[in-house]
């Protein structure tokens, strides 16, 4: 008896203001897409206003940049 083939599903999300992604890996398409799905909306849910990698930085310094300008 051989091993069974895994299928690995990446998928992109976005909020539209951030993007992230997430993987799930089964031998059967169905629960790996089902895997990365709930992760990925998790995701979301446990993190909603992370900010992550350059882009979230450079978005992290405008919104301090803001800030500033309406104190004064």
């Amino acid at each position: 008896s051989g091993t069974a083939a895994k299928v690995r599903v990446l998928i992109e999300s976005t909020d539209g203001h951030r993007s992230w992604t997430s993987l799930g890996v089964s031998s059967n398409v169905m629960e790996a897409s089902w895997q990365a799905i709930i992760d990925s909306v998790l995701y979301k849910l446990v993190f909603p206003g992370k900010q992550t990698g350059a882009l979230g930085a450079q978005r992290e310094r405008e919104e301090e940049k803001k800030k500033e300008t309406i104190k004064q």
